[in-house]
């Protein structure tokens, strides 16, 4: 991934064309243009593309049956989990797959979306996101968040305060909150 990385860095014109080719073909809705060039501005300002590369090669140690380096495979993340499939995602995993892996709480299949669903339908990934949030939150929990607010107490990044913002912001809560399941899995497993 690195090598991919560094062309991509090296070359505002690749890395455009690379990013285009990915919203295009990667995607089951057309992408607003200003916001395509927004997101290869962040990209391409920040040098961070090699992130968003590498995850995909850290991420294949953890599809079952898949060998990581080190010639063990990938282990189980009891961690509770939810899975959205959108009909254009690159990689379309069975909910067979999803269980061996996962302590699978939730999978929803929808008729329209793609990669970047939090960009493209975030109000079908604003509801998913919700409707495992409180499929995993219990009553005390809630309560005690509502108790805390009310005493002017921070809250921190709660879902719930994420998820009464807007339905991009919160989709784009969605995509963290699975970054932080992975980092969690990675760490503990």
């Amino acid at each position: 991934p690195n090598t991919l990385a560094w062309g991509l860095n090296d070359s505002p014109a690749g890395l455009c064309a690379w990013i285009a080719e990915k919203c295009h073909s990667w995607t089951d809705e057309d992408l607003n243009f200003d916001e395509i060039l927004t997101n290869i501005s962040i990209y391409w300002f920040t040098g961070t593309i090699a992130s968003s590369c590498r995850m995909y090669y850290e991420t294949i140690p953890m599809i079952p049956g898949v060998e990581d380096t080190f010639g063990k495979l990938a282990g189980y993340c009891d961690v509770p989990t939810a899975m959205a499939s959108f009909p254009k995602e690159i990689i379309a995993a069975p909910k067979g797959w999803a269980n061996l892996a996962y302590n699978l709480k939730q999978f929803n299949f929808y008729d329209k979306g793609g990669h970047f669903a939090a960009w493209e339908v975030p109000e079908l990934l604003n509801a998913d996101v919700r409707e495992f949030y409180f499929k995993t939150t219990s009553f005390a929990d809630l309560v005690d968040q509502a108790n805390r607010r009310k005493k002017g107490e921070p809250e921190g990044l709660s879902p719930s305060s994420v998820l009464e913002r807007d339905p991009k912001a919160t989709a784009a809560f969605g995509i963290t909150a699975a970054t932080l399941f992975y980092y969690i899995y990675r760490k503990f497993s």
